[in-house]
């Protein structure tokens, strides 16, 4: 063998594989890590929680899962020894966090707004995710983010259904049993993932809707005339306006939208792999023509240490380890590729007219 290109996402061991997690697998010569990227711009900042009221040496919101279930739950509610930790109890303190990010997200909506009414931006709206730890908590936050349960009133009306058009859509293993309601589970897990994959996009590639997607949307009105229910426009991609998105598990890798501005995480997070595939989804810019232009991602509750960007407010942080990736020397030395560090971008006139 001559030549091993390896394309992983994150060419690293991890823990449990033996070797020291973090530790660069031994073929690797050169690695463009997300660090490198977010240092060039090519990727959104993202933002984490580095202080809170509490004064707390690492912030409640910054693994919100693990201060929800370590200090506000009753041991009943957590479940005993089952470990069933009640979504109820959950969604009643992640409801403060969830809160907090939507007023961030709304002032996103807003700004968003203003651009497209200036020409600066197509309409499309900033894409809030919450990840959920199973389907029954996805369900209960769900149901209180469209206002569609008996509990509290949900946090933003811009969430709720209004005129035929679903702002907010719960993806996991259940949901199509839960919104059939008479319709064949294989049409709603096929609209459900043409919804996923046009999120964030103005119309559909080539101009036209695809076969499949055409005749799914023509037997979908078909029901709907019969029950009274509300008809499709087959032309508009399914996801176009979609502003928040309640997940499973279900949206770790694999998935482009560009329009996503901030996330929640409400699950453990056992691994750092997990985290960067969370926070991941939402670190797609959403243009790339200027990439001067800086673009942020706001995260709570993912607790992605690789990124140094949580502060510890108090005492001074150790640096991370560093590990050199080299090529063999001397005798390959003349194989040795520097890249420059981008410190600036800076305009200069080159001539007069």
């Amino acid at each position: 063998m001559n030549v091993c290109v390896d394309l992983s996402a994150t060419p690293f061991y991890l823990n449990r594989s033996g070797a020291e997690p973090g530790r660069p697998f031994p073929w690797i010569v050169s690695d463009f890590g997300l660090i490198d990227a977010i240092e060039s711009g090519l990727v959104k900042i993202p933002q984490l929680p580095v202080q809170d009221t509490t004064g707390a040496e690492i912030p409640a919101y910054f693994n919100v899962w693990k201060w929800i279930v370590e200090k506000k739950l009753t041991a009943g509610e957590k479940g005993g020894k089952r470990g069933q930790v009640k979504p109820e109890a959950v969604l009643k303190w992640a409801q403060q966090p969830i809160a907090q990010l939507a007023g961030l997200w709304s002032e996103t909506f807003q700004q968003w707004a203003s651009d497209t009414v200036a020409g600066r931006r197509p309409p499309l709206p900033p894409v809030f995710i919450v990840v959920c730890r199973d389907t029954r908590l996805a369900r209960v936050v769900y149901e209180w983010i469209t206002g569609t349960g008996d509990g509290a009133a949900p946090p933003l009306e811009e969430w709720r259904h209004r005129g035929g058009k679903e702002y907010t859509v719960r993806i996991d293993s259940r949901v199509v049993e839960d919104l059939s309601q008479g319709v064949a589970k294989t049409d709603e897990s096929r609209r459900l993932r043409f919804v996923l994959e046009t999120v964030g996009k103005l119309e559909w590639p080539g101009g036209n809707p695809p076969d499949e997607y055409a005749e799914l949307v023509d037997r979908l009105n078909r029901k709907a005339d019969e029950v009274g229910g509300v008809k499709i426009e087959a032309a508009v991609p399914p996801g176009r306006d979609v502003r928040c998105i309640v997940s499973v598990a279900m949206l770790t890798e694999g998935w482009d939208a560009t329009t996503v501005t901030h996330i929640v995480g409400l699950r453990p997070f056992e691994s750092q792999l997990l985290c960067e595939q969370v926070v991941g989804r939402a670190l797609r810019r959403s243009q790339y023509h200027d990439l001067t232009a800086e673009e942020v991602a706001k995260v709570y509750g993912v607790p992605f240490e690789l990124i140094p960007l949580k502060a510890t407010p108090g005492m001074a942080t150790p640096p991370p380890k560093v590990w050199h990736v080299r090529a063999l020397s001397p005798e390959r030395d003349a194989f040795e590729i520097r890249f420059p560090r981008v410190e600036g971008y800076t305009h200069r006139i080159t001539s007069e007219i």
